[in-house]
């Protein structure tokens, strides 16, 4: 059985501020705020090289990218990538379940 091609939809900060102000009943702009320190408390926790655990969704954690030599892909020239702090995101095997329950 092969899948359809989806179609990429986006949902927006702002979409998602709407959808949990109505799901929780609770003001958008309360949401937004909420979210902003939640965003804020996971990127400042991994910066001092702390993993966040959010149990039955998933883990963010600071990924090192050490410096390498990469390829111009116009020029075919060889350039040297900087290396780079990135942030990473496993998710739980409680999602991965649910990602790939059958419809």
């Amino acid at each position: 059985m092969t899948e359809e091609k989806k179609k990429k939809v986006i949902l927006s900060r702002t979409d998602l501020i709407k959808k949990v102000a109505v799901a929780t009943e609770i003001e958008e702009k309360i949401v937004g705020t909420v979210l902003g320190a939640v965003e804020t408390e996971i990127v400042d926790s991994c910066k001092n090289d702390e993993e966040v655990r959010l149990l039955g969704f998933g883990t963010f954690a600071l990924k090192y990218q050490a410096a390498r030599k990469g390829r111009n892909p116009q020029t075919g020239d060889e350039i040297e990538i900087a290396s780079s702090h990135t942030l990473k995101f496993k998710v739980s095997k409680k999602v991965k379940a649910k990602m790939n329950e059958v419809k």
